[in-house]
């Protein structure tokens, strides 16, 4: 079940355009997912393609804030 709901927490954040070191964050049955993607060189500049990113995914227990292991 928690795969399922991952799964779809990601396709949520997949349709939201990414800004620069903008975190977006989802959030679904007690979980919450947060993404963070930068450019490689540490500027402060919008993704374009082509582009290498540093890609961060963090999921924490909704109440707790704790990471959750075990996905």
């Amino acid at each position: 079940m928690r795969h399922a709901v991952i799964c779809s927490l990601l396709l949520l954040l997949a349709v939201v355009p990414l800004a620069a070191a903008k975190p977006q964050t989802a959030v679904q049955e007690g979980l919450a997912l947060e993404l963070t993607v930068s450019p490689v060189d540490g500027t402060d500049r919008p993704l374009l393609e082509g582009d290498t990113a540093h890609v961060r995914l963090t999921v924490k227990d909704k109440l707790t804030g704790a990471p959750v292991s075990r996905l």
